[in-house]
């Protein structure tokens, strides 16, 4: 099982499309933090839980993006190829899906670290101040919850057909950017940069609105129901 793991890590992250997106991340990360987060969202400071929130949620759209690019690539014409090799062994195919699932989550891991650490190498080589602590929280919040949905949604999808993948980025990429959506769904991005105004303090501390906790925690069941469902399905796609 572990080779098989390595195997797919390698297969994924040894990419040329998993090096080109990991490089776009780091510019549109970079050009967002020197054009908004410099200023400070919401009267708060650049590096404070506020600002940094907004500073992923608005790159979730995007991480979330190449999460779904990343399933597309185990629905590719070669990994049809592939699986002429992999349906002659004796692993199980649901366990085979999970070995997939944990090696794009392990890439999502690394770009999304390398996101959170340019951020703190900005806080560090502009204002000297990386404030860890205080940024763990809303990192969690920001990220993981809208990554988890567009797993077990994508693979969803992708089990039926790989054009579905493609639908359902336009769609995740047009409703995290309407205004109505932008506090429930998958960026969030309008509690880090409204909520801390209606507190009426400036640069007040990091709190959370309880509508915004119950997006994420419905995000986060539903794409953890969905992938379960997926592994514990008999109907495995390739």
């Amino acid at each position: 099982m572990n080779k098989i793991l390595y195997y797919e890590c390698r297969r994924l992250m040894g990419n040329k499309i998993f090096i080109g997106l990991s490089l776009v991340t780091i510019l549109c990360g970079w050009q967002l933090l020197t054009s908004s987060i410099i200023l400070g969202i919401a009267n708060t400071a650049p590096f404070s839980p506020w600002s940094f929130g907004y500073y992923l949620s608005s790159v979730a759209p995007f991480l979330c993006a190449i999460e779904l690019f990343f399933i597309t690539f185990f629905t590719s014409k070669n990994e049809q190829k592939v699986s002429v090799i992999t349906s002659a062994t004796s692993v199980n195919k649901n366990k085979y899906t999970l070995i997939r699932c944990i090696s794009i989550a392990i890439g999502m891991v690394i770009i999304v670290l390398i996101v959170v650490a340019l951020g703190i190498v900005f806080y560090k080589t502009i204002f000297d101040i990386v404030p860890l602590q205080t940024l763990f929280l809303p990192a969690i919040l920001a990220v993981i919850p809208s990554l988890i949905f567009t797993m077990g949604a994508g693979w969803l999808v992708g089990r039926h057909s790989k054009i579905g993948i493609y639908v359902l980025l336009a769609i995740q990429l047009l409703v995290s950017y309407i205004p109505s959506s932008q506090k429930m769904y998958i960026t969030g991005i309008r509690f880090f940069s409204e909520y801390p105004l209606s507190l009426g303090v400036l640069d007040p501390a990091f709190s959370l609105e309880i509508s915004y906790l119950i997006s994420r925690l419905i995000l986060l069941i539903i794409g953890a129901v969905l992938i379960l469902t997926i592994l514990s399905s008999r109907k495995i796609n390739r």
